[in-house]
């Protein structure tokens, strides 16, 4: 049971009270939508209470509180009220996200997410021994000559994959496009990890490009860790990273791996299924063409996570950009209304590019809680 002496979130208490007020809601009549007793409002506008233990409580008032900002239009009150930009309009799902941030407050979370991020940048070393296995020894004969049209488990996921990735190699392809929403513990394994970062990195050596769409949930946290993850690969320039505007459903999960002309893998299956899962491969042109327009479809639902771009010389960099301070000695940052700029100094030289409105607000308050401010 949640103690009442804990206060995780700064004066949730007052900006609980501030929304309330906005929208002329009672501690009665919000009981009511989210099924709680009145007392309870009562004690998180006291401050006595905070939802803290109960993420699905959070959801439920920040949901309740936003239908009501959104039936009474007073979304841009709200907007000026938490500080936030006119962007988010566009985006109801970023909407959320950042009314909650605000409301919890979860940036100190995001500036902790920003800084790891930063440092990862700047830390990253081409002379670092990758330990890559082999191509050899991973596509052999016998992968390549694999007939199955349906592998199950982790275990079949990771056969399949490597399959795909090898006929991708062995047809010199151009493309592939990635998507999965599925867990991915079968590509964390300290077994088949090095497989798929070895796979991954001999496609991007082939000139290979990669389209990927990230499963994130829109949150700073989530998407910082999915761009230190693939930062390596980022590295190389090759990889078009999106994450989507529509929330993954609660009832199915799906995998998307498309080499278009080649191969593809495909699955739908129950959330939580686990090793009962299923996946499909096909290499026929009909199955082909259709995975390729779903997730050209997909892609319409998309935005860009990063965009990365090679700088060319030293000289370029700083042209480009000033530096960011003394904060991290090998890049610079540069803060616009619609985006933020990371370069390395060093080689290799990148620049990284970020839209997401939550980006924006997680690198801006991050810079003004350090106390230096990038022109």
């Amino acid at each position: 049971m949640e103690q009442s002496s804990i206060k995780p979130f700064t004066f949730f208490d007052k900006k609980l009270g501030s929304v309330m007020e906005l929208i002329n809601i009672s501690n009665i009549q919000l009981s009511k939508y989210i099924n709680v007793d009145p007392s309870l409002i009562s004690r998180f506008r006291s401050g006595q209470r905070t939802p803290k233990s109960n993420p699905k409580l959070v959801a439920d008032l920040c949901l309740t509180l936003l239908d009501r900002v959104h039936s009474q239009n007073k979304t841009e009150e709200l907007l000026t009220l938490i500080g936030a930009s006119s962007d988010l309009l566009r985006d109801e799902d970023t909407l959320y996200i950042s009314f909650q941030n605000w409301l919890c407050d979860y940036q100190s979370d995001d500036a902790e997410a920003i800084r790891n991020l930063l440092q990862t940048v700047s830390d990253f070393s081409l002379s670092e021994k990758r330990n890559l296995l082999p191509v050899s020894q991973i596509i052999t004969d016998k992968v390549l000559c694999d007939n199955h049209a349906v592998y199950r488990g982790k275990t079949g996921m990771q056969q399949v994959v490597i399959r795909f990735l090898g006929q991708a190699l062995s047809a010199h392809a151009t493309e592939l496009f990635l998507y999965s929403d599925e867990n991915m513990d079968w590509m964390t394994t300290p077994e088949f990890q090095p497989v798929w970062i070895s796979l991954m990195a001999a496609c991007l050596n082939h000139g290979i490009k990669i389209k990927i769409i990230h499963n994130i949930e829109r949150n700073v946290a989530e998407m910082t860790t999915a761009i230190e993850c693939w930062l390596p690969l980022y590295m190389s320039g090759m990889i078009e990273p999106y994450y989507s505007r529509k929330k993954q459903g609660s009832l199915f999960s799906h995998t998307l791996f498309l080499c278009p002309g080649v191969a593809c893998i495909a699955s739908c299956n129950p959330i939580n299924i686990g090793e009962q899962s299923l996946c499909e491969y096909y290499t026929d042109s009909s199955h082909l063409n259709y995975q390729k327009l779903c997730f050209e479809k997909m892609l319409e639902n998309c935005n860009l996570l990063v965009n990365t771009q090679r700088i060319d010389s030293t000289s370029a960099i700083q042209e480009h950009l000033p530096n960011s301070g003394q904060l991290f000695e090998n890049i610079a940052v540069k803060l616009d209304t619609s985006s933020v700029t990371v370069v390395r100094k060093d080689k290799p030289r990148i620049a990284f590019t970020f839209y997401h409105p939550l980006m924006l607000e997680a690198f801006q308050k991050y810079f003004h809680t350090s106390s230096i401010l990038p022109s």
